[in-house]
C-alpha cells in the first residue's frame, strides 16, 4: 500500500509559486505584491523616499529606505539612482552624503533634468530604484591627519566622510576647505561650523568667490601655505568641479604627493 507524505517545505514553496505566476499572468506575482510593500521585489532594488530636507533653495537631501539587497555604504561612495519621468527611467549617479551606519541619503543640486526632478519633485512616500553602493573615495584604512578640498555639489561625499568620522574618533584631524559663491549657496554650512565649534578635529576654511573675486588658487602653493601650514603632511581628497580636480592634480604632482579625487561628472553626462 503506498502512503501519502506532505510534500516538502522547498517543493510546497514551488507548487505555490507556480500556482501564483499562473494565476497572475502576464504580471509576475511581485507586481501585486508591490502593491502592498513598494519595496518588495526580487527584480529591482528600490528605496522608499522617508525625508525631504531644503539645503537651498535649488538643493534637498533625500533620505530614504532600501529595502532587501542593499549593502551597507561606506563613507564617500555613491549610488545609481532611478527616476521615471513622464513614464520614461532615468538613471544617476549621486554622491550619498550620510554617514556610515545610518539610513542613506543623497544630497541633490538642480542641475539637469533628473536632478532638477529629484529637487522639486520628491515628496515622503515616493519610489526610487536603486543600484547598490559603490566606489573607492573612501577614508584611509589608517588614521592620519587629513586634508579635503571641495567645492559646490562635490562636498557631498566627503560630508558623508566628516559625519562618519568626526563624533566617532577624538583623535581625528580633518581640514576641509570649501569653495561656494555665497554662503547662501553653501551646503551644511552650517552644520559644518557647528561639528568645528563642538569638535576640535575638525577645522572648516569657506572660501566664498563672490567676496573674494576669485577662486582657490591650486596653480601654485600659496593659497595652501596660508590656509593650511604643514598641508603636505596630509591625505588629501579633493571633490569638485574638473577644473579644480585637475589643478589639484598637476599641483600634487608637482610636490611629488598623492592625491585622492573623486571625477563624478563623466559619470552623470
Amino acid at each position: 500500500m503506498s502512503t501519502l507524505r506532505a510534500p516538502r517545505p522547498q517543493r510546497a514553496a514551488s507548487l505555490w509559486a507556480k500556482a501564483a505566476r499562473v494565476l497572475t499572468t502576464p504580471h509576475h506575482p511581485e507586481d501585486f505584491l508591490a502593491l502592498i510593500n513598494p519595496l518588495a521585489s526580487a527584480r529591482q532594488l528600490r528605496g522608499v523616499v522617508t525625508k525631504v530636507d531644503r539645503e537651498t533653495p535649488d538643493a534637498a537631501t533625500i533620505s530614504f529606505r532600501p529595502g532587501k539587497g542593499w549593502d551597507h555604504h561606506l563613507a564617500g561612495q555613491y549610488a545609481r539612482i532611478g527616476v521615471e519621468i513622464d513614464g520614461v527611467r532615468h538613471w544617476r549617479s549621486y554622491s550619498l552624503s550620510a554617514g556610515e551606519g545610518r539610513d542613506p541619503a543623497v544630497t541633490v543640486t538642480a542641475i539637469g533634468k533628473v536632478s532638477d526632478a529629484l529637487v522639486h519633485g520628491t515628496h515622503v512616500g515616493d519610489v526610487l530604484f536603486l543600484a547598490p553602493p559603490q566606489g573607492d573615495f573612501v577614508l584611509p584604512e589608517h588614521p592620519r591627519p587629513l586634508l579635503m578640498i571641495t567645492a559646490g555639489s562635490g562636498l557631498t561625499p566627503v560630508m558623508s566622510m566628516i559625519r562618519t568620522l568626526i563624533p566617532a574618533r577624538p583623535d581625528a584631524d580633518v581640514v576641509l576647505i570649501h569653495s561656494d559663491r555665497t554662503p547662501a549657496d553653501a551646503l551644511f554650512r552650517e552644520e559644518l561650523l557647528e561639528t568645528a565649534d563642538q569638535f576640535p578635529g575638525l577645522i572648516v576654511h569657506h572660501w566664498f568667490t563672490g567676496r573674494r573675486g576669485r577662486r582657490l588658487d591650486l596653480s601654485s602653493t600659496d593659497d595652501l601655505d596660508a590656509l593650511v601650514p604643514g598641508w603636505r603632511t596630509r591625505a588629501a581628497y579633493t571633490c569638485g568641479p574638473v577644473e579644480m580636480l585637475d589643478a589639484a592634480d598637476m599641483l600634487w604632482a608637482r610636490e611629488g604627493l598623492d592625491i585622492r579625487m573623486e571625477r563624478f561628472a563623466p559619470a552623470l553626462l
